[in-house]
């Protein structure tokens, strides 16, 4: 059974690298894998393509991997860029319990001095939701827009071309 089902067993750690060495060995990739590079931060991508840029000899993808990668890719995009808006809708959410939530107490009126806190607290959110927007912004513009040059999939191109069947 084990050598059958060999890849649930642990393998040591010399065999592996062997393994990583061995000019024989073909890295195949499924089409999850492809796709998971538009969800990791850039330094992840850049690691990752320079792992496969020193075995790109090796790699193979099969060709219904590739069709699936290209048929999915503008919807993994999109799904990806959509984060941004849902943290944009929840930070308003967030802006929205002053506006609402804290206005119906009537505190201005009923407690003089917490309602002087609650407009303090209010303004300080209000300063690191802003600098939070900054953060996102720039993380929104690191990720790969539909609309925009895909250098994810010319670096995958620049790997695989010629690497399917």
């Amino acid at each position: 059974m084990k050598d059958v089902y060999k890849v649930f067993y642990s393998v040591e750690g010399s065999t592996i690298k062997r393994m990583w060495r061995d000019q024989k060995t073909l890295f195949v990739f499924d089409t999850n894998v492809l796709l998971n590079l538009y969800g990791y931060a850039k330094k992840t991508r850049d690691d990752f393509f320079g792992i496969l840029k020193a075995v790109d000899k090796r790699l193979w993808i099969p060709y219904h991997v590739g069709l699936e990668y290209q048929r999915r890719r503008l919807g993994v995009i999109r799904n990806e860029k959509a984060v941004f808006n849902d943290i944009e809708k929840n930070l308003e959410k967030i802006q929205n319990v002053f506006k609402g939530d804290f206005e119906k107490l009537a505190l201005k009126r009923r407690f003089p001095k917490l309602f002087e806190n609650t407009e303090k607290l209010e303004r300080d959110i209000n300063k690191c939701i802003s600098s939070y927007k900054k953060s996102v912004q720039y993380w929104d513009g690191e990720q790969p827009c539909v609309r925009s040059h895909d250098e994810i999939r010319d670096r995958l191109n620049e790997l695989f071309d010629g690497g399917t069947q």
